[in-house]
C-alpha cells in the first residue's frame, strides 16, 4: 500500500500543480485586453486600472493555489529522498522544509492575505532546499554503488 502511494500520489500532485497553466493564460490574455485598443475609450482610467488590478490579483491567487500542489510535490519528494539512501538525508530534510514553506506561503495569501507580505520571507527556505538538490544531481549525483546494490536486490 505505501508503495503504491510513493509511486502514484506525486504523480498526481505534479500533474496538478501543472494544471494552474490554462488559468494563468486566462488571466495574462485579461491583462492584454488592457492595451490600446478603441474598445477600451468607453472605460474611464480609474475602471482600467481596477481592471488591471483585477487581473494582477487574479494571478496572484491562482499562483498561490498553484504552490499548494507544488508544496506536496515538495514534501513528497522531500520523504522519498529521506528514505532513498541515495542521497543525503539533509536533501530530503531541506525538500520536506520546502514543501511546508510553500504550504505556509499560500494557505496564509488565502486564508489571512493581510499577513502575506509577513509571511513571505519565508520563501527563502525553499530556494535553499531546491538549490541544494539541483548542485547534488549536477555535482555529486545518486549514489550509484547503492542504486546497484538495491537494483540487484531487488531482481
Amino acid at each position: 500500500m505505501a508503495e503504491t502511494f510513493s509511486k502514484e500520489i506525486p504523480v498526481l500532485f505534479s500533474t496538478t500543480s501543472q494544471e494552474h497553466t490554462p488559468f494563468t493564460f486566462l488571466q495574462e490574455s485579461g491583462q492584454n485586453l488592457l492595451g490600446s485598443a478603441d474598445y477600451l475609450k468607453a472605460f474611464e482610467p480609474h475602471q482600467l486600472q481596477a481592471l488591471a488590478y483585477l487581473a494582477l490579483k487574479a494571478h496572484d491567487y491562482g499562483f498561490g493555489i498553484s504552490l499548494v500542489f507544488f508544496g506536496f510535490v515538495c514534501l513528497i519528494l522531500g520523504y522519498l529522498l529521506f528514505r532513498s539512501g541515495y542521497f543525503p538525508r539533509t536533501l530530503g530534510i531541506l525538500m520536506t522544509i520546502a514543501g511546508l514553506s510553500y504550504l505556509t506561503n499560500s494557505f496564509t495569501l488565502i486564508l489571512a492575505p493581510t499577513y502575506s507580505t509577513m509571511i513571505f520571507p519565508i520563501l527563502v527556505l525553499p530556494f535553499i532546499g531546491e538549490s541544494s538538490l539541483c548542485l547534488w544531481l549536477i555535482v555529486k549525483g545518486v549514489n550509484v554503488p547503492k542504486w546497484k546494490e538495491k537494483a540487484d536486490c531487488g531482481a
